[in-house]
């Protein structure tokens, strides 16, 4: 919304055998999200939470833009500390 770059072509990963996967939340929302290792334009909230992930073992947090506060997708982080991004690809705008 604001065109503040949040992560750079460079940082895109494969999770899962995959950069992009598309999911549908508990309430029906469609997402189709892409997976970064860095996203330094992202503030990451709340609590890491269980429930509904969609990587397995992996807990999710909320990551926002820190130039308007926009909800851009999920940090993820699993028991050992390996965690990434995944980024709704359509609310985003990397460099």
């Amino acid at each position: 919304r604001c065109s503040h770059i949040v992560s750079h072509i460079d940082h895109r990963i494969s999770v899962g055998g995959s950069h992009q996967h598309h999911f549908v939340n508990p309430h029906g929302y469609r997402f189709n999200v892409g997976c970064y290792s860095e996203a330094l334009g992202c503030a990451v909230t709340g609590e890491p939470v269980a429930a509904d992930t969609w990587f397995p073992f992996y807990r999710w947090r909320h990551a926002h833009c820190e130039g308007c506060g926009m909800h851009l997708g999920w940090f993820f982080a699993n028991a050992d500390n390996h965690s990434f991004f995944g980024l709704i690809v359509d609310n985003i705008q990397t460099d």
